[in-house]
């Protein structure tokens, strides 16, 4: 009978300090998403709009790389972009985490936006998702792609 009670005892243990891990897991996932998706907001979408080329240097990765309708695009070739791209409104919604692993993620989400690109009109319609890395310390884009919604 006593084997039984400590047996239970322990199971009772285990199941609890799992729970009480998964709760933690989610709760470092929460606040890595808001992390991440302020950090979309504000690099991806706010720097582009109000062409602040250094805060977009200092989060593009090295080996960033872009991919949408317009074309595929390297950090270099963005920023180049950035002086000729007028975005006149967007907003953004739908927003979810992929969490690959304790230093990568992926931000997807729904975005309507109305631009231009040397003065020719884009506006568009798009689902979107950014790949995020975790290196020396910092979350940096390594990847970001938009598909057209029609």
């Amino acid at each position: 009978m006593k084997n039984l009670l400590n047996a239970t005892l322990v199971a009772v243990a285990l199941m609890m300090f799992a729970v009480l891990c998964a709760a933690q897991q989610k709760a470092a996932n929460s606040g890595l998403e808001s992390l991440l998706i302020a950090n979309e907001k504000r690099v991806l979408w706010d720097a582009v709009v109000k062409k602040e080329i250094k805060v977009l240097e200092d989060y593009l990765a090295d080996d960033y790389l872009d991919v949408s309708d317009v074309g595929v695009f390297d950090k270099s070739a963005t920023l180049k972009l950035i002086p000729d791209l007028d975005v006149s409104s967007y907003s953004l919604s739908e927003f979810k985490l992929i969490r690959l692993n304790k230093d990568a993620a992926i931000v997807t989400y729904k975005a309507e936006q109305h631009w231009t690109i040397k003065g020719k009109d884009e506006p568009s319609n798009v689902r979107a998702s950014s790949t995020w890395v975790r290196r020396g310390g910092r979350w940096r884009v390594v990847f970001h792609q938009e598909s057209t919604l029609k």
